[in-house]
């Protein structure tokens, strides 16, 4: 079980109280800079 998946299973458990779970989970986000990094890692 990862993480949204824990967020999940938070979120029903714990909705009957009014009580609400949210997640922000990191990533990427395609711009100059990673596509630079994208295009490196490419040439290995």
């Amino acid at each position: 079980m990862g993480f949204i998946g824990i967020t999940k299973t938070l979120a029903m458990e714990l909705g009957k109280y009014k009580i609400r779970v949210n997640a922000i989970c990191p990533g990427t986000i395609k711009g100059d800079p990673m596509v630079r990094v994208i295009r490196d890692k490419a040439k290995f």
